[in-house]
């Protein structure tokens, strides 16, 4: 999925470049639930 590799890739590429490289829109991305965690993206605790 194109969220699952915009996250796998966090560390190395800044997030403009991710979502230009497969295409999602920033708004999608934010959307898009995480299933690896308990909180949202763009949540800390």
């Amino acid at each position: 999925m194109k969220a699952q590799t915009i996250i796998a890739l966090k560390a190395d590429f800044p997030l403009p470049v991710r979502l230009q490289v497969t295409g999602l829109a920033r708004s999608t991305f934010f959307y898009h639930p995480r299933r690896a965690s308990k909180h949202p993206i763009g949540t800390r605790r």
